[in-house]
């Protein structure tokens, strides 16, 4: 009861700031916008890739060559396969083959079938369905049963499927002390071990997140986590995606 009763007072509180402090803050592309136009040299880390093309935020900004580096972390071995062949060419743009988290266990990722999500996929009406790979089936399911699929609820739920895959630290990466960097993640309810496999000691100027329950734990432990190392929100709190900037002391 006690826990209804904070949520529900977080929630206010939440729509009063974005309406007052955070009025003006950043919506999700206009800070893409921002941050690309920046003249200083880049470093992007984007975990949760997909095929790097449905729903990528970030898509149009890698056509063109900048002045940017990106590696780019998606475990699932059909869409990695996918991001492999789109940057082929491009030495500027890294991808790896591994799921980031706090832990090193190897794991079992769930994820519709990629020839039924596309079978599903009419004038790129449901491209949604191939990004939602999770380490919990019920993630998979619940997103499954919010949308328009009423009489092919059974059908999605049947063709999902799973593989085993290999964790990486986010703190083993070398993040250059030279560049403005962003640190993009989108991992269907799984944030928290990402942002738990920092030391927080690397140089990320930029988070985004993707917050889907703004008022569950994980998500209040992931604000808290971010305002101890010194981040800041700049982003519309009433967003899904939440923005993030490192006060530097």
């Amino acid at each position: 009861m006690i826990r209804i009763i904070e949520n529900v007072f977080l929630k206010i509180c939440r729509k009063i700031q974005s309406k007052t402090i955070y009025k003006y803050n950043f919506k999700t592309p206009e800070f893409y916008n921002y941050y690309f136009s920046k003249k200083e040299n880049k470093q992007i880390i984007q975990v949760g890739g997909n095929d790097g093309v449905q729903s990528d935020p970030l898509r149009n900004y890698l056509k063109i060559k900048g002045n940017y580096k990106v590696i780019i972390f998606e475990p699932i071995d059909y869409y990695y396969q996918k991001l492999k062949k789109l940057y082929f060419d491009r030495e500027d743009i890294s991808i790896k083959k591994y799921y980031v988290s706090n832990n090193l266990d190897e794991k079992e990722i769930y994820f519709i079938k990629p020839e039924v999500c596309e079978s599903y996929n009419i004038d790129k009406k449901n491209s949604w369905l191939h990004g939602l790979g999770s380490f919990d089936k019920k993630n998979v399911e619940k997103a499954i049963n919010q949308n328009e699929f009423k009489k092919d609820v059974k059908i999605l739920k049947d063709n999902i499927i799973s593989e085993k895959v290999l964790p990486f630290k986010l703190k083993d990466l070398n993040f250059s002390k030279n560049t403005l960097n962003l640190l993009v993640v989108d991992v269907q309810g799984f944030e928290l071990e990402v942002l738990s496999s920092l030391s927080f000691n690397e140089k990320i100027d930029y988070i985004v997140y993707e917050d889907e329950s703004p008022y569950s734990q994980k998500s209040k432990k992931i604000r808290k986590l971010l305002n101890i190392n010194n981040y800041k929100p700049i982003g519309r709190l009433t967003w899904l995606d939440q923005i993030y900037k490192k006060k530097w002391i």
